[in-house]
């Protein structure tokens, strides 16, 4: 483990240090478009895109199913149970890649938050202290 995190702070250290002249906010608004860009890669790479969009579709059509039929409860309540099935469908199929991104986009806050999570005091600046 001292190894894996040694490794991913020289990553870090090399992939951010060019930015060291930017404003924090440039740097992170960089990374965060970068980091989305590879998240969506992720994505699609590891999830069944035909099943979800097969479970979209059926959603909308229950939604569409309950903006027509506003005089019938029944049939309201019939939709609204089949939305949360296939919205628990739809969960499913995203678990598999969120299970892919979840380790690298946790490694990769944990080294930006020693960037970026800390910094000293300005001159002049206030704060305060309690004990």
């Amino acid at each position: 483990m001292r190894y894996m995190n040694a490794a991913l702070t020289a990553f870090f250290d090399f992939l951010l240090t060019p930015f060291n002249s930017l404003d924090p906010f440039w740097t992170l608004m960089i990374l965060s478009l970068l980091a989305g860009v590879l998240m969506l890669l992720i994505f699609r790479s590891t999830s069944n895109q035909a099943k979800i969009k097969e479970v979209k579709d059926k959603m909308k059509a229950h939604l569409l199913e309950i903006s027509l039929f506003k005089d019938s409860p029944a049939i309201i309540l019939s939709a609204q149970k089949n939305l949360l099935l296939y919205n628990a469908q739809y969960m499913k199929y995203a678990l598999k890649p969120m299970l892919y991104m979840i380790l690298p986009i946790s490694m990769m806050l944990i080294h930006l938050d020693g960037w970026f999570g800390y910094r000293p005091l300005k001159v002049g600046e206030s704060a305060i202290f309690s004990v």
